[in-house]
């Protein structure tokens, strides 16, 4: 899984995200629960839910670099919206495997049809995937969502993949344009090279006001920055 299970209580997983362990999934972030969670997903596949896996057959979990997020909120699929468990498995997976937003818009449909007007953590979950979606385009290594401000992880070089070192270009000349201005950016360097944007002082903090903002701002990147390239071999 890309996204960490809150009440995968099958199989000794345990409570892995909720509310009271928010402060947990802080301080690990999506990948390490990725990890945990694929073992755990591989071996219910094969075992109590392989009824729901038929079609997968035996192939092999996909090894992939995704943009790791942490975040101040929470984002899940409570039991009390969804009350079966192999129904918020089902969904879950669905969730992990969308690759556009067009499929997890149709996952939000789909779940206000069955179950009705979506909670707050649902649409947190929702959208912080498609955060996750852009950011791992971008090549970004994480995001990292705070109450007041915003931190992009950028790849090293050793680890950037060729594809996408234009995008990460665009990112340094990005901070200097005007519209940039009023995240006050800011280039920290330590063990990994960052990017600090403060939210504007008149932003909606909300969690879904905040990653809407980030998830326009990255989409305006990766636009531009594509653009940019395709002028370049234009001329």
């Amino acid at each position: 899984f890309n996204i960490a299970l809150r009440d995968l209580d099958i199989r000794g997983a345990g409570n892995l995200l909720g509310a009271e362990q928010s402060g947990y999934i802080h301080e690990l972030g999506f990948d390490l629960y990725q990890k945990m969670l694929e073992e755990t997903v591989a071996e219910l596949k094969t075992n109590e839910f392989s009824h729901m896996f038929e079609e997968e057959g035996n192939k092999p979990l996909r090894q992939q670099k995704p943009c790791d997020l942490l975040f101040f909120f929470d984002a899940l699929i409570p039991d009390y919206y969804v009350a079966a468990t192999q129904e918020r498995f089902a969904f879950y997976n669905r969730i992990a495997k969308a690759t556009r937003n067009e499929q997890l818009d149709a996952i939000a449909s789909e779940l206000c049809d069955r179950f009705g007007k979506l909670p707050e953590e649902v649409t947190n979950l929702l959208m912080i995937t498609k955060l996750k979606l852009i950011g791992t385009l971008l090549g970004l290594e994480k995001i990292d969502i705070q109450p007041q401000s915003t931190m992009l992880y950028l790849p090293d070089q050793a680890s950037e993949h060729v594809a996408q070192r234009h995008y990460m270009q665009y990112l340094f000349t990005a901070v200097q344009a005007e519209w940039m201005a009023e995240y006050k950016p800011g280039f920290k360097m330590e063990k990994k090279m960052k990017l600090q944007l403060h939210h504007p002082t008149h932003a909606d903090t909300t969690s879904v006001g905040l990653m809407e903002r980030y998830s326009a701002l990255l989409h305006k990147v990766y636009e531009e920055a594509r653009s940019e390239v395709e002028a370049a071999m234009v001329g």
